[in-house]
């Protein structure tokens, strides 16, 4: 690709020579093994294999093979230090975890985006993605230092467009890095909680908000595996609402129960989270998924319960002018009221006094969201503090955008590799910054309530049900002075806020190990572009202004 060529030799993609062609072609697959200035003998083995592939597809010919494989890979490249990045290079390193899954989606719509004259228009909104990279790699945010990474998505509830995302921060500008914003072996901690466990209690048993739920003791049937809270409280009979608000993990789970696993699971199939197993009681406080995948959930609730599948690419420009628009799936997956009731609790995780995402509020604004972290498991805790966490989540929403964060270290069972409970505050605090700033001159909307959806005010607070079924309505249920009261949906802004981590029971099923997925299907709203060459294959991109102003252009 052209930055590629620039960046490693100094050419343009037709100066190359075969070996040097061959050499950025063969580093997407490990660029911090496969990357010149890191290993030039595992370099010249990777670039080696590239060309024997081309000569057994014939892409070479044998002496063109022989003389490519015999070049010095360090003939004409640049010196590291030599460096300076231009506004074009910029660009792409702020693109690049988004340029990278775009390719593979262009990939598995059967184009090869190396080799043909292709133009492939994004979703990209560089604003938005231009925050994400701030956030994650400058001083706005307290992080304790370079290790802790990041995983972010951002996508519009409207379309399922993928308008930005982040995979990594503080590392070296390698291109096609690792990307842990479509990474699903972590669980999402108490983020499963509205998808897994409350909405479908809504859809299939009809609760109302206020649905009488016990917080006392419990064990996971079958086992000895008792479950507990961070706290390690219990705080008794507690409505559904309470509990959510305050992020309880027995009452969660007691709703997981009525469900029943096989409807849940097929309620969050339909929401993009698809598991080849069964899967059992303790997912229902942490499912193994992506930032992405949680964004692209939570923005059924945004936009009242229609699931898009995030898409990338809106079209394809063939070398021949002919053009291939890209359309989302879409599928209405609950009920609107289903998706009114969840996000009504939500706003008040953020706005209520016992909410725990209290560090998201923002005066005046309309918004949504829920608080995730998971601890460790009880049989390592001696080699950590006991408040320990593996990993922090937010996930938040307005009318315009959905968002996920997830923090954490890549390998968390390393000394000091852990968060503390007032770290676990550092994906809210990315959303709140994120979302202030992208909203910024775009309405700010509250959600209209269903006109099957009714409200009951019981001891001064507000709760919600669906007007046909109200046989679970009482006026005088009490609620605990513990329990949270809603403040209409805003209040002042405030920094607190409590942890809602996961029992040492499931959080052993998060793992360490890191694996990375994406999405492929497309929308269509504000363009960018990527224009790939035939001349050569190669594996860097870079993002450069396109001709229009209302478009960017992509070029590997």
């Amino acid at each position: 690709m052209q930055t590629a060529a620039k960046y490693y030799y100094g050419k343009d993609l037709a100066d190359l020579s075969l070996a040097q062609t061959a050499t950025i072609a063969g580093i997407p697959n490990a660029p911090s093994t496969y990357n010149p200035y890191s290993d030039l003998q595992k370099a010249t083995k990777r670039r080696n294999t590239v060309l024997k592939a081309m000569l057994a597809n014939k892409k070479i010919s044998q002496p063109a093979y022989l003389a490519a494989i015999n070049e010095d890979i360090s003939s004409g490249l640049v010196p590291k230090a030599s460096h300076a990045q231009s506004q074009t290079n910029q660009k792409a390193i702020l693109a690049d975890p988004y340029l990278k899954q775009v390719l593979s989606s262009a990939k598995q719509a059967g184009y090869d985006p190396y080799r043909s004259d292709l133009k492939i228009y994004t979703n990209l909104d560089m604003q938005v993605q231009t925050k994400l990279y701030q956030l994650a790699n400058s001083n706005e945010l307290a992080y304790p230092n370079d290790q802790l990474q990041v995983g972010a998505s951002v996508v519009d509830p409207k379309t399922g467009a993928i308008l930005g995302m982040i995979g990594a921060r503080k590392v070296d500008n390698v291109t096609f890095g690792f990307n842990r914003a479509v990474q699903t072996s972590r669980t999402n901690a108490s983020t499963a909680k509205p998808l897994f466990d409350y909405a479908p209690a809504i859809e299939y048993l009809e609760w109302p908000t206020y649905h009488e739920l016990d917080d006392g003791p419990y064990t996971y049937a079958g086992t000895d595996k008792e479950l507990h809270d961070f706290d390690n409280r219990h705080l008794g009979k507690m409505t559904m609402q309470d509990a959510l608000i305050q992020s309880r993990n027995i009452p969660a789970i007691r709703a997981l129960e009525a469900v029943g696993i096989t409807r849940a699971q097929n309620f969050i199939s339909q929401l993009g989270f698809t598991y080849p197993n069964n899967l059992e009681l303790q997912n229902g406080i942490g499912l193994p998924s992506s930032s992405l995948q949680n964004a692209a959930a939570y923005a059924a609730f945004a936009n009242g319960g229609t699931y898009y599948e995030p898409s990338y690419i809106t079209k394809i420009v063939l070398p021949a002018g002919e053009t291939r628009k890209f359309t989302s799936k879409k599928k209405q997956v609950m009920q609107a009221s289903t998706a009114y009731m969840i996000t009504a609790m939500l706003k008040d995780v953020i706005y209520s006094g016992a909410g725990t995402g209290r560090a998201a509020s923002i005066p005046n604004f309309y918004q949504a969201g829920k608080t995730g972290t998971n601890a460790y498991p009880a049989d390592i805790t001696t080699n950590f503090p006991s408040d320990a966490l593996m990993d922090a989540w937010f996930n938040g929403y307005t009318k315009n955008f959905s968002v996920s964060v997830w923090m954490g270290y890549d390998n968390p069972y390393q000394p000091n590799h852990y968060l503390t409970p007032a770290q676990s505050q550092l994906p809210i605090e990315f959303y709140r910054h994120l979302i202030e700033a992208i909203s910024q001159g775009l309405p700010n909307q509250d959600w209209a309530r269903p006109s099957d959806v009714a409200t009951k005010v019981i001891n001064g607070k507000t709760y919600y049900y669906l007007t046909a079924d109200d046989d679970d309505a009482s006026d005088s249920f009490s609620v605990p002075a513990s329990s949270s009261s809603s403040l209409g949906g805003f209040a002042s802004t405030t920094t607190s806020s409590a942890t809602s981590s996961l029992s040492s029971a499931s959080a052993s099923s998060a793992t360490s190990s890191l694996n990375s997925n994406s999405s492929q299907i497309s929308s269509q709203t504000s363009q960018t572009s990527v224009t790939s060459s035939s001349q050569t294959s190669s594996s860097q991109a870079s993002l450069t202004p396109s001709s229009s102003s209302s478009e960017e252009t992509l070029t590997p």
